[in-house]
């Protein structure tokens, strides 16, 4: 399920408990859906991952902008299990890119990959002011 998923659940939770205020499990589950929105959301920001020196740029609709050392791909994400903290990563655009699995870390800093065959790390970039449009979102792919 995808966080907009969630919020859409938590939507349904909300309008429940405006018509049962003292429904419990209508309040553990909304509880329980703005949990897992929460926790699908966390992949959002940019990312330094390892190996290849790539910069991600990870946005809330989905997309993925990723640079490498002599070209740019865009890519999608997706929330596989918010519980778990695991998603994935496809850059259909890119055909040396594939597809990555990771788990993020408790402390939401880390994407550790998910591959048996060692796979990558991305440690999140902290937030600047500096920060432009053309770099996080470009017009297009290179």
């Amino acid at each position: 399920m995808a966080a907009k998923e969630f919020a859409s659940a938590a939507r349904v939770y909300e309008l429940l408990l405006a018509e049962f205020p003292r429904d419990a499990r209508a309040r553990e589950a909304l509880d329980r859906a703005r949990r897992l929105e929460r926790s699908c959301a966390a992949i959002v920001g940019q990312w330094k991952v390892r190996p290849n020196r790539r910069t991600w740029t990870v946005h809330e609709d989905g997309t993925v902008y990723g640079t490498w050392l002599i070209f740019n791909s865009t890519g999608v994400w997706e929330c596989v299990d918010p519980q778990s903290r695991e998603f994935v990563v496809r850059w259909p655009r890119c055909v040396v890119c594939g597809t990555e699995y990771f788990v993020l870390s408790d402390d939401h800093d880390t994407l550790q990959s998910t591959s048996t065959k060692g796979g990558s790390t991305a440690t999140r970039v902290a937030d600047t002011d500096d920060t432009t449009e053309r770099e996080t979102r470009p017009a297009g792919d290179r």
